[in-house]
């Protein structure tokens, strides 16, 4: 039997939503693992026809969290199973939530948590955008109740530790707010004293307020404790006005770095930022120019196109007939009317007796963070080099360990040789997200370095 969730719809639709988490038989023995996601869709409004659909995507995979611990009792609070606990649609978008068991950042110890996954829907078709979990170290985080208003979202909640009671909480994202994100949590009230009847319900809501004006206002119902009673729980009701209402679709775009040397016949890289700044995200296009055009000079983008916000690689190339100087590369971005840029300052140098390149290839690797990616670096002699180049890398994200094999790469004259360097993630304590690592090859007096974009995936 499948736990099918209805969603709450915010805004009109012909279309009716349904979700579940459940790939087996779900009442009454609960999946303790899922990875899958399915939208049922119900379209038409009777008494015509209606027709039912469904289609599914790949979750990370969740799994049925711990019982969350209280302050002053053995006894812990049920956070049941990893069934879908509620779900909003408004606008194309589709956001359900459940108890999920993690490891949250800083901590050690298996939790329960709160995952959160939104798909954009287009009829009865649903692809998914975000599927991320919210955690604090040392915190139990359970009962999640969603509602959503032009891209925001609030998610009320209840959580526990050993040195926190029962308590009613709320979250939330802005549009702009990064994908896989939500903001601080915020303490509705606070518990005084620890439930010990175990049986926890999950009594949470969360509810638009239905004559927004500036901002978006949303109400938060939760549970919480004051009373050891037997059942004697207690609930509050909050308001929730901290989420500016969608502006006008905007974005930014930006370099890191802006500016670099090269010698002829060599090439660097840059990593892309496009931002989102206001309103709903819309795709937004990609393209370079150089000023003034020279012989042998070119520069690429990868990928060319995203939904704000996302990154890409520029990537910048020359040949040894490239004539020296300053140029400008410009990458703009384009979305309808709008047109932003930025621009990255290039120097080309002549060929020194005696010099090398460094490249990267691939030049952006993506990992878990329990995972490992390896990519290879180019030692090239220019101008008759020979020598032993000696490699490192600069800052590298917490919980990464980097090692090259070999440590050092030695090049005949109009030679070249390899090294392979790999990332390594650590679990938990693994930070994610995207990164910029430089790799630097030194020998004698002579240092040039090359750029890596490493991404690091929850799972």
């Amino acid at each position: 039997m499948f736990s099918l969730h209805p969603a709450e719809h915010l805004s009109s639709s012909t279309t009716f939503y349904m979700v579940t988490d459940c790939t087996g038989t779900c009442i009454p023995s609960p999946t303790s693992q899922t990875n899958t996601e399915t939208v049922v869709s119900l379209t038409g409004i009777p008494p015509a026809t209606v027709t039912v659909s469904s289609n599914s995507f790949s979750i990370a995979t969740s799994v049925i969290g711990p019982n969350a611990a209280q302050p002053g009792t053995s006894t812990t609070l049920a956070t049941n199973d990893n069934r879908v606990e509620s779900v909003a649609w408004e606008s194309n978008s589709l956001w359900a939530s459940w108890n999920d068991a993690c490891i949250p950042s800083g901590d050690s110890a298996t939790r329960t948590c709160l995952r959160l996954v939104q798909a954009t829907t287009s009829g009865a078709t649903a692809t998914k955008t975000q599927d991320f979990d919210f955690s604090a170290s040392g915190q139990y985080y359970f009962y999640p109740a969603v509602s959503s208003y032009h891209g925001q979202l609030v998610v009320s909640f209840g959580r526990s530790s050993s040195s926190i009671f029962p308590s009613a909480m709320a979250t939330g994202r802005a549009s702009s707010d990064p994908l896989n994100t939500l903001q601080s949590a915020a303490v509705i009230r606070a518990g005084t004293t620890a439930d010990t009847s175990g049986r926890y319900g999950d009594y949470f809501g969360a509810a638009t307020d239905p004559t927004p004006t500036s901002s978006s206002t949303f109400w938060v119902a939760g549970e919480y404790r004051k009373s050891t009673t037997f059942q004697n729980w207690n609930t509050v009701i909050g308001q929730i006005a901290s989420f500016t209402a969608p502006g006008t679709f905007d974005y930014s775009v930006s370099l890191n770095p802006t500016s670099g040397s090269v010698v002829q016949g060599s090439g660097t890289t840059s990593t892309v930022t496009v931002s989102l700044v206001s309103g709903t995200t819309q795709t937004v296009s990609l393209g370079t120019s150089i000023s003034p055009s020279a012989t042998g000079l070119t520069s690429t983008v990868n990928p060319t196109s995203g939904n704000p916000t996302f990154t890409s690689t520029l990537a910048i190339s020359t040949t040894s007939s490239t004539p020296t100087g300053s140029y400008s590369v410009t990458v703009t971005g384009t979305s309808g009317t709008l047109s932003h840029s930025a621009i990255y300052t290039l120097t080309v140098t002549g060929q020194v007796t005696g010099d090398f390149s460094i490249s990267a290839s691939p030049s952006s690797l993506t990992m878990n963070r329990f995972g490992s990616a390896s990519t290879t670096i180019t030692i090239t002699s220019l101008s008759g080099f020979s020598g032993t180049v000696s490699l490192s890398t600069g800052t590298l994200p917490a919980g990464v360990t980097a090692s090259f094999n070999p440590t050092s790469v030695t090049v005949a004259s109009g030679g070249s040789g390899t090294s392979t360097l790999t990332f390594n993630g650590h679990g938990g304590g693994t930070a994610t997200g995207t990164f910029t690592v430089t790799v630097t090859g030194t020998s004698g007096g002579l240092t040039h370095s090359t750029t890596i974009t490493l991404t690091i995936t929850k799972h």
